[in-house]
């Protein structure tokens, strides 16, 4: 399917932009964007420090068909939609893990909803694994610290027992390195 179409509609709808991954593969295919690959100038990523070393350059506005399976609550099919692509690239031996191996690089899709005056390519891919370091500490905290459930209904209120809840795990952190000095 195409899910991602629905989200898209909404988030343009009240101005919000998002980085998602595209999988459409058959993408990397076309002559046009395998001559755009072969010829772009391409930017290293900022360096997370894990992984590969990644680097990244615009496709450009690419008119997207919707999938199949991708409908409208009454059935009917959502229109092609007009975004922004980014690739990203680093060299890989074997099959990919996400995206497709062509000549020796992973080639990796991304839909970007801001103009590259906004994000360049490398900062957009950049951002994209950034979201998902996040989301791994988000979730460490929640396994660790039991954080992710509702505490207050006021915003402040659910701040305030967040914050008191990393207190305390930075408290016990300290405890235990205190208790086994290397």
């Amino acid at each position: 399917g195409f899910g991602w179409v629905p989200y898209l509609d909404r988030c343009r709808a009240r101005g919000i932009p998002f980085i998602t991954r595209l999988t459409r593969p058959e993408l990397l295919e076309q002559q046009d964007v395998q001559r755009t690959l072969r010829d772009a100038t391409w930017h290293f990523v900022p360096d997370s420090g894990s992984g590969p070393r990644r680097s990244a350059t615009d496709l450009g506005l690419v008119t997207i068909p919707a999938g199949q399976d991708s409908r409208r609550p009454d059935g009917t099919p959502y229109d092609p939609v007009q975004v922004r692509v980014v690739v990203s690239r680093y060299p890989r031996e074997g099959k990919a893990d996400r995206g497709v191996v062509i000549d020796g690089w992973q080639y990796e899709l991304f839909v970007v909803d801001v103009p590259v005056t906004a994000f360049s390519a490398a900062d957009a891919v950049a951002m994209y694994f950034g979201r998902a370091a996040n989301e791994n500490r988000l979730a460490q905290e929640d396994r660790e610290a039991g954080l992710d459930r509702i505490f207050s209904y006021h915003l402040p209120g659910q701040e305030l027992a967040v914050n008191i809840g990393l207190w305390v795990w930075n408290l016990r952190l300290v405890r235990g390195f205190e208790l086994d000095l290397p």
